[in-house]
């Protein structure tokens, strides 16, 4: 059984967007609460999303498709968004879909890329 958590943090002043906290492991039984969780929260306000992925620990393809989904619907609304400390295993997962390359920030170029 899979479990995610996530919680969100607004940022202290004005448009300046918010974070995003999300912990545990992002499957296919916890992707669709994830991305309703990420609607609201696109949904909601304006300035850039800070998605701090340091507690997220497994990824697989379902919970590529929220990142995927994320990324799109921020652009559409002309809100940036960026990854925060991915653990090496999730980085893997999503420098091998190419998922990192929907972000502000993409992720660092692994060694030997």
């Amino acid at each position: 059984m899979s479990v995610i958590e996530v919680s969100v943090t607004p940022a202290s002043l004005p448009g300046a967007g918010v974070t995003v906290h999300v912990a545990g492991e992002l499957d296919a039984q916890a992707a669709p609460g994830f991305r309703a969780q990420v609607c609201d929260v696109l949904s909601d306000g304006a300035g850039p999303v800070h998605v701090d992925c340091s507690r997220l620990r497994f990824i697989d393809a379902s919970g590529l498709g929220v990142f995927v989904y994320l990324a799109n619907e921020a652009q559409r609304l002309g809100r940036p968004v960026f990854l925060h400390d991915v653990q090496p295993k999730v980085e893997r997962v999503m420098h091998i879909a190419r998922v990192d390359l929907l972000f502000e920030n993409g992720l660092p170029p692994r060694p030997g890329a």
